[in-house]
């Protein structure tokens, strides 16, 4: 394994070079699959960066395929779109650095059904290592480091209570309880119960205006739960699965048309993906009947001579199909200016972008130069804490006209109360907040 190369003067977060550097030696073989990455300590020693900044690069490399997770084994390398053997992987006990939350497993499970007498003769358990606050009469006044003068147990006991530290389980279930009482009194109008909650949906383009810089409106965002069931309902719509879709072709290829006699030819819509394009993601994109064609990569993301020539009608596009590379960025934004323009030259053309990004420097997402020619999908996994299996996505307004025609009767897949629940961690910033937090490493 070469060693990794960070520039910590770069304008680019160190999380998103340490990705860069690791699945560009994947790419290039440099790593080989199943190959153990040192662990997250290990590698934030070696880095002289944060734990923090070598997990959320070791999360995006997950998300885009380029290692796997084994539980108390470590991470593994493996490439997009492949599967790995676990037989194949050497997850000996012996190599593996004990964590503190292994240690304190193993602890706990050594003292299980256990205990010390005082005596042995004496049925009682021990308590002298228990904590205790000491009896009114026994003890001076406490003074805490805010001022507040404690004078009893009582007190301290209710205090103690309150300073508890907060989980994001219990914050969560906090929200819950409030979204339940909310929910007495709240229902969802049934106009908006097939694309969600208003007011979620508010708070969704909300969110995307202050993070992604990009204004939408809330009558043309969709609610739904599975991310990829969303977008296999979106791209089942008839405009963008019927056979024969029209041309309309400009001059030289107007010309053409014309001199074969075929005034405007037939389209089948089919679906550009990147090479290495998450397997799972690529089989629900074959399942709407579409043929999915996979475009080759070069250093500013899909070849676009080979997205040309491919016929395709639609691409799909996230933000890790920019492969790692040292192209300067006005390389990355010309080839953006490129896919905008195709996108552009015909009607029935349409960008399905998937947001996996939680940075809000990144890229700017298609959606945002033109809200006519893009699907942008994206989830609140991250916003849930990973307990709300829960998805968006915003169209053009034609196709969300159609979308509501389409699907007119059915109600929108997400409860009402997780709805409520999702608005509040939006409304309230919670989301934004840790965002921030992440944009720090």
């Amino acid at each position: 394994m070469k060693d990794f190369e960070l520039d910590k003067d770069s304008k680019r977060k160190l999380y998103y070079q340490l990705f860069r550097e690791i699945s560009g030696q994947i790419e290039n073989n440099t790593l080989k699959t199943g190959t153990k990455l040192p662990s997250v300590r290990v590698m934030s020693q070696k880095q002289g960066i944060s734990k923090n900044t070598v997990t959320k690069a070791y999360e995006e490399l997950e998300k885009a395929g380029y290692i796997t997770s084994v539980p108390k084994s470590g991470f593994f390398v493996k490439k997009p779109g492949e599967t790995l053997e676990l037989n194949s992987i050497n997850t000996n006990q012996e190599d593996q650095i004990p964590t503190v939350e292994s240690i304190m497993d193993a602890a706990v499970e050594s003292k299980k059904d256990t205990f010390v007498m005082a005596d042995p003769f004496d049925s009682e358990e021990d308590t002298r290592n228990e904590p205790t606050v000491p009896k009114q009469s026994e003890s001076a006044p406490i003074i805490l480091s805010s001022g507040q003068v404690i004078q009893s147990s009582a007190e301290l006991n209710s205090e103690l209570n309150k300073t508890s530290l907060s989980t994001p389980e219990q914050e969560l279930s906090e929200l819950y309880r409030q979204a339940f009482i909310k929910n007495k009194q709240h229902k969802v109008n049934k106009e908006d119960s097939l694309i969600g909650d208003e007011t979620l949906r508010i708070a969704v383009a909300a969110f995307l205006y202050n993070f992604r810089k990009t204004d939408v409106n809330p009558a043309n965002i969709i609610i739904g739960t599975d991310i990829k069931q969303l977008i296999f309902n979106i791209l089942s719509l008839p405009s963008l699965s019927e056979n024969g879709i029209k041309s309309q072709g400009h001059g030289l290829l107007q010309l053409a048309e014309l001199s074969s006699g075929n005034g405007h030819p037939n389209v089948n819509p089919s679906i550009a993906i990147c090479e290495g394009t998450e397997r799972t993601m690529k089989k629900i994109l074959s399942l709407t009947g579409k043929p999915v064609k996979e475009i080759p990569q070069d250093d500013s993301g899909m070849n676009f001579d080979f997205l040309v020539t491919s016929g395709a009608t639609m691409v799909f596009t996230t933000p890790t199909d920019v492969p790692p590379s040292d192209s300067p960025l006005k390389d990355l934004d010309s080839r953006r200016n490129e896919i905008l323009s195709w996108v552009t030259a015909e009607p029935y053309r349409y960008i399905i972008e998937y947001d996996t990004s939680t940075c809000s420097e990144d890229a700017t997402p298609f959606l945002h130069e033109n809200s006519d020619k893009v699907i942008y999908t994206n989830s609140f996994e991250t916003s849930t804490f990973g307990t709300i299996k829960a998805a968006f996505a915003v169209l053009p307004k034609k196709l969300a006209e159609e979308y509501k025609s389409r699907y007119e009767g059915f109600e929108c897949p997400l409860s009402s109360l997780n709805q409520t629940v999702i608005s509040d961690i939006l409304l309230s910033g919670k989301l934004q907040k840790y965002l921030d937090e992440l944009e720090q490493l």
